[in-house]
């Protein structure tokens, strides 16, 4: 029998390996091996253990094995040619173990704004990582969600990936808050505008000029002008915490001044002029007392009855603090009466009684009419601003009255004066 010396070559070095030299794969991998074509030959390949075992190409003259546990085996090929003479040969094969890769990580869940770091299992052997956010040591730091694993080639040459890690990042938290209101003596109100999920919430805390609140919102009086500093605090029940501080500025308030004239003012004169003295400030509306209501800078009010009015004026300026002012204005009442001179009780139905009338006498609180005579003898008396006196029995003479009345405000009035009675 003739024996043909044939050559055998590995696909994974792309270089031919003469018999009986000694080729070195990894474990877990698929390999190549081949020897010249020659036409009309078959070709007949085995494996001397179970380490490796024939995948593809048996009878031609390439043949794909698969690298099943480390160990060191050989690969026979015997060929037959044309002419039936068979040729054999060997390669031996030495499969490396493959690198084992652990990483592990203390925390797998962290809040937004931190990390984690993931560890490799270092060992000698490794010779190089490549993880899959592309770092290249033994360890990566992780600040988003995602899958983590690296892979190692070892020494000789063998790369496996590790395990996975998955890591998740909680929710995120943005915190802020607004005021509304930065004025002295005056409610500030501190309202949390914060996002975030509102199940993952544990604690909001406020600490406003070094006093402490919890509560989406809180209200703060400060009792002077001046910059303050104002921080909101929130933690989730994931143990996320997040802050923010901002420097508020507190504003002193107006000062709310008015005047108006005439300083005298009654019914026959009932228009009032206001003037707004506020320095810094306009009105946000003014409250005349009767029910009326005005927004002007300077308004103009006419009353229509007598009485003593609480003017209310409200003030707020460039940085919406408001004041207030009330001033008490009286509006007086005219005594005004139309009392005759004489009267003649002749009963010609003209000029008969004598009777009073005069402005808004029905607004009296109380009225008294009395009549004397020449000797000051009380000879009429009546309290009904509707009753008249005729005169009687007596005698042509000159009498005096007296008019003693309460006005609408409350104030005693009185007149006096003589009425001739003639017949």
């Amino acid at each position: 029998m003739r024996i043909t010396i044939i050559f055998l070559f590995s696909l994974v070095s792309f270089l031919y390996t003469y018999a009986e030299d000694t080729i070195y794969v990894c474990t877990g991998t698929i390999h190549e091996f081949g020897v010249p074509l020659s036409n009309g030959s078959t070709y007949f390949w085995e494996v001397d253990n179970s380490s490796a075992n024939i995948v593809a190409g048996n009878s031609t003259e390439l043949v794909s094995i698969q690298i099943n546990s480390p160990d060191i085996f050989k690969l026979f090929v015997t060929e037959t040619d044309i002419n039936g003479c068979i040729g054999f040969d060997s390669i031996v094969i030495v499969s490396y173990p493959l690198p084992n890769p652990i990483i592990s990580a203390d925390e797998v869940t962290f809040c937004d704004g931190d990390s984690i770091l993931i560890e490799l299992n270092f060992d000698s052997s490794f010779n190089s990582f490549l993880w899959n956010n592309n770092d290249i040591e033994s360890y990566t730091y992780v600040s988003s969600s995602g899958s983590f694993f690296v892979t190692v080639i070892d020494t000789n040459g063998c790369s496996k990936s590790s395990n996975i890690i998955d890591v998740d990042v909680y929710s995120d938290i943005v915190v802020d808050f607004s005021i509304i209101g930065t004025c002295v003596d005056q409610p500030s109100l501190f309202i949390n505008q914060s996002m975030y999920n509102l199940g993952q919430l544990s604690q909001i805390n406020w600490d406003i000029n070094g006093n402490y609140f919890s509560g989406d919102s809180v209200f703060y009086v400060f009792d002077k002008e001046g910059i303050y500093n104002v921080s909101l605090n929130i933690q989730t029940n994931d143990a996320c915490f997040d802050s923010i501080s901002k420097l508020i500025t507190i504003h002193d308030n107006p000062i709310a001044d008015f005047t108006y004239t005439p300083k005298d003012v009654s019914i026959l004169n009932p228009q009032v002029n206001f003037f707004n003295n506020t320095i810094n400030a306009l009105p946000l509306y003014w409250d005349f007392g009767d029910t009326y209501y005005d927004v002007s800078v300077n308004p103009i009010h006419t009353y229509n009855n007598p009485g003593i009015y609480n003017v209310l004026l409200v003030v707020e300026d460039l940085n919406q603090c408001v004041d207030s002012i009330y001033k008490e204005i009286i509006i007086y009442y005219d005594f005004i009466l139309h009392v005759p001179n004489a009267f003649t009780p002749n009963n010609d139905s003209d000029n008969d009684v004598f009777f009073i009338e005069g402005v808004r006498m029905e607004k009296y609180q109380s009225f008294e009419l009395i009549i004397f005579n020449s000797w000051g003898e009380k000879i009429y008396q009546t309290d009904d601003i509707n009753n008249y006196w005729d005169g009687g029995n007596h005698p042509e003479d000159v009498y005096t009255w007296l008019i003693i009345i309460k006005d609408e405000l409350g104030q005693i009035r009185t007149k006096n004066g003589i009425v001739n009675l003639l017949r």
